[in-house]
C-alpha cells in the first residue's frame, strides 16, 4: 500500500504484488469544507488494512478511521476516534486484524491511545499513555509513533521537548496484548541543546 496525500484529500495505491503495473489509486477522504491532513495506514496479515487521519476543526483536530478489505472495500464507514486533540495520528495493526490509534492531545499535553477490534468497536476507553506527573507547564509531548508484535503487545515512542530549555527526548512505554503498561514510561534517548 502506498498513501499520498493532496490538500484535495487522502488517496492510496493498493500493490497486490510487486509486479508490473500501478493499480489505479482511490480516495479515503474527499474534498470537503474541512482540512484532512497527515495520514497513517497499516496492514494486517491477510492484507485487509485500516487508514486513519486528523482533520482540522478550527483550533483543535478530529482523529478519524476507516477499515478496509485486502481488494481496497471499505468495510463500513468513517468513524471518529477522537474528536479533540493535536493530530498525529499512528496506527499498528495486528494479524487479527485488531488495532490500536495514538494520538497527541490537546495543547501537545499528553499521549493518549484507544485499542479497537477487528471490525471496528473499541475496547474500552481511550487511556494515557505518557506518565502524567513527570510533565508540567514546560513540557511539551508530541509525534507518537506505535510498533506491535506477534502476540498483540505494543510500544508507543513520541517526542517530548522542554519548551524552555528547548531540550528533547523520545519517551516510550510498553503495553501487553491488553492495553496493561509493562513496566514505566522511559527515554529512550535524550539531547541538550549545544551538546
Amino acid at each position: 500500500i502506498m498513501k499520498y496525500l493532496l490538500f484535495l484529500g487522502i488517496f492510496l495505491f493498493l500493490f497486490p504484488n510487486l509486479i508490473a503495473q500501478i493499480p489505479p489509486e482511490f480516495a479515503v477522504s474527499n474534498v470537503g469544507i474541512d482540512d484532512r491532513l497527515l495520514s497513517e495506514v497499516d496492514t494486517d496479515q491477510n492484507g485487509n488494512f485500516v487508514v486513519v487521519w486528523e482533520r482540522e476543526t478550527g483550533t483543535d483536530y478530529d482523529i478519524l478511521g476507516l477499515r478496509y478489505n485486502s481488494n481496497g472495500t471499505a468495510l463500513g464507514s468513517i468513524f471518529t476516534i477522537e474528536n479533540s486533540s493535536n493530530g498525529y495520528a499512528a496506527i499498528a495493526v495486528h494479524n487479527s486484524g485488531n488495532f490500536v490509534v495514538t494520538w497527541t492531545g490537546v495543547n501537545s499535553q499528553g499521549i493518549y491511545a484507544r485499542r479497537y477490534d477487528s471490525n471496528g468497536n473499541p475496547l474500552g476507553a481511550d487511556f494515557r499513555v505518557d506518565t502524567e506527573f513527570l510533565l508540567g507547564n514546560d513540557f511539551e509531548e508530541s509525534k507518537p509513533d506505535i510498533a506491535m508484535d506477534q502476540n498483540g503487545n505494543f510500544v508507543i515512542v513520541w517526542e517530548m521537548v522542554n519548551s524552555i530549555t528547548s531540550d528533547y527526548s523520545i519517551q516510550a512505554q510498553r503495553f501487553d496484548d491488553t492495553g496493561t503498561k509493562v513496566g514505566t514510561q522511559f527515554a529512550a534517548n535524550t539531547h541538550t541543546l549545544g551538546v
